[in-house]
């Protein structure tokens, strides 16, 4: 449909993050020089994922849109917006133990900040229900035996699932 051309076209901005990763970055205040959104914005978000924009998509520093989400949460106090675009991300299947580069999930890295307490047990309630047997079985395979597998007998699909989880990629 005409609502989802700008998501096919797969637009980034600098460091090849998504444009999805724009809608929940603090730091995406212009366009041009007049301020006509701030950001993060949860409806914006909204827009991109109902036009068909991809949670599991990454920057060029190997971070999710739940690591933007997370990272930017202040490390003040609780902010209730910031806490709304991690919950919508991960409502519309952001994959919430993915690994960055570092090989620090979003769920990680956003429990060093100050959390509301329904938030944090919102979080509890994603991890202990959203993670899938796949996701567990994925995650528990020891780094060492990643360069033992013969990758020519593993479907590419699956070998990227793995690498979801693992900072040693296959």
């Amino acid at each position: 449909t005409q609502s989802t051309w700008v998501i096919r076209l797969k637009p980034t901005a600098a460091n090849r993050a998504p444009i999805l990763h724009l809608a929940v970055d603090h730091c995406t205040t212009k366009v041009g020089k007049y301020p006509v959104c701030t950001f993060p914005s949860r409806q914006v978000a909204a827009l991109l994922l109902h036009c068909g924009a991809s949670t599991n998509e990454i920057d060029g520093n190997g971070d999710s849109v739940l690591h933007i989400a997370a990272n930017f949460l202040p490390q003040t106090g609780p902010s209730a917006l910031h806490e709304q675009c991690f919950i919508l991300l991960a409502e519309n299947g952001a994959h919430l133990d993915r690994v960055n580069r570092s090989g620090v999930t979003a769920i990680q890295s956003i429990r060093s900040r100050p959390l509301s307490d329904e938030f944090t047990a919102t979080l509890n309630q994603f991890e202990s229900s959203d993670l899938s047997l796949k996701c567990l079985s994925a995650r528990s395979l020891p780094s060492d035996l990643f360069h033992q597998l013969d990758t020519s007998t593993i479907p590419a699909d699956l070998i990227s699932f793995i690498n979801y989880h693992h900072i040693t990629q296959l």
